[in-house]
């Protein structure tokens, strides 16, 4: 995403189809898409228009890129869109003359050609972690930029939310990325810069998601107090705060199954307007860009918000000025509760 930032981002499982499957076939057609946001995407979609190819499942990451060759949306509700084959995006980067380190809790996922070196990570298991930089490291000799952006969400009401789930979201969501950051920082040469991608729910929390909005508030807090400690080490580090942006990132939330009945109303509603609200936010192509802005500054601003008007700009300023309780009934009324 560094280097190609897209409009749309087509999700696919690697076992059931691969960017290694669209290699291979060159042009295929993407359809059998059920979620409404994304059969509407495709409607929209162009010939023409350049796409993300994201991998879920355990490797959560985008993988290639590709184009969209026609659009045919006779049937609105299946409309089906022909793409070819892009370029994988760490083979873009390669091509430019930079070595990318790329992990996957699979390796056997990833790409395979020159300067992509492949090394097996899994945030939930932090001897991963510190093997995974650890032979990084020996093979690279340093690291210039880290990028912290996993991501990983449970809807649900928070008193539901059992001991394990917690401690999940904050070892994939902050420890991990903690645990990465600091590795980093033990080698970095100054100059060096380290981007990690928080939420503007860290200020603005969504309703039935607690485990996601305080872990990202963490990493946030944590960022900040570490730019308050970097300032002889001459690496920069910045938190990028995204707002709601247009991708898949609903479908791949865990969502609890058991809860107290009293709540379900509430819940209904709620998912409702997040739902909404992911439709028609900005597309994922504006976090692109904004990331790639910050890597090519010398000097990058040490916190950036990246979405609408209102939820980047317009929200956050009132809310520095609200008593609490009002800020309560503000995202109440916002989420419809």
């Amino acid at each position: 995403l560094q280097y190609l930032p897209m409009d749309y981002l087509l999700k696919t499982e690697p076992t059931v189809y691969s960017f290694a499957n669209l290699e291979r076939d060159k042009v295929t057609i993407w359809d059998g898409v059920t979620n409404p946001t994304a059969v509407k995407h495709l409607r929209e979609m162009k010939p023409g228009e350049r796409l993300v190819i994201y991998h879920t499942g355990d490797e959560k990451s985008a993988v290639g890129t590709a184009s969209v060759v026609s659009v045919d949306a006779t049937d609105p509700k299946v409309p089906q869109v022909k793409i070819k084959v892009g370029k994988a995006i760490a083979k873009a980067a390669t091509e430019r003359g930079h070595e990318v380190w790329g992990t996957s809790r699979d390796t056997s996922r990833l790409p395979n050609f020159s300067r992509l070196h492949p090394v097996e990570l899994d945030l939930l298991d932090s001897d991963s972690i510190k093997q995974a930089f650890r032979n990084a490291l020996v093979e690279a000799g340093r690291f210039d930029v880290l990028i912290n952006n996993a991501g990983s969400g449970h809807f649900g009401p928070a008193e539901n939310l059992s001991e394990q789930e917690i401690a999940n979201q904050f070892q994939v969501l902050v420890f991990g990325q903690l645990q990465l950051m600091r590795l980093a920082l033990q080698t970095m040469q100054p100059g060096g810069l380290i981007i990690n991608v928080t939420s503007l729910a860290s200020r603005l929390p969504v309703p039935f998601m607690a485990a996601y909005n305080s872990a990202k508030a963490a990493l946030a807090a944590f960022t900040m107090s570490m730019q308050l400690e970097l300032q002889g080490r001459q690496v920069r580090i910045v938190d990028i705060q995204p707002g709601d942006i247009c991708t898949d990132f609903n479908d791949a939330v865990t969502k609890s199954q058991k809860y107290d009945q009293r709540y379900e109303a509430r819940v209904a509603k709620t998912w409702e307007a997040v739902e909404r609200n992911m439709k028609n936010a900005p597309k994922a192509a504006l976090v692109a860009r904004r990331v790639c802005e910050l890597i090519n500054q010398a000097n990058p601003p040490p916190r950036v918000t990246v979405g609408d008007m209102f939820q980047t700009q317009i929200a956050p300023f009132i809310f520095r000025f609200l008593p609490q309780r009002v800020r309560i009934w503000g995202l109440k009324k916002y989420y419809g509760i």
